[in-house]
């Protein structure tokens, strides 16, 4: 059975690290501070490039 990014699953080495680093790159989008960029032109492609970084970036 096949693990990590040839198999198409999310791994890290240092999972703190990773998670804190996810945790910044999505703020923006979660954080209630950031509520007034939720309606800027653009904010969705932001968002989707994020997300296909953070989902598909690390399976090489």
């Amino acid at each position: 059975m096949q693990a990590g990014p040839d198999a198409g699953t999310f791994t890290a080495r240092d999972a703190r690290g990773t998670a804190r680093a996810v945790f910044h790159a999505t703020c923006r989008f979660h954080k209630p501070v950031h509520a007034g960029e939720w309606g800027q032109p653009g904010i969705e492609d932001d968002l989707e490039d994020v997300l296909d970084l953070v989902t598909r970036g690390r399976r090489g």
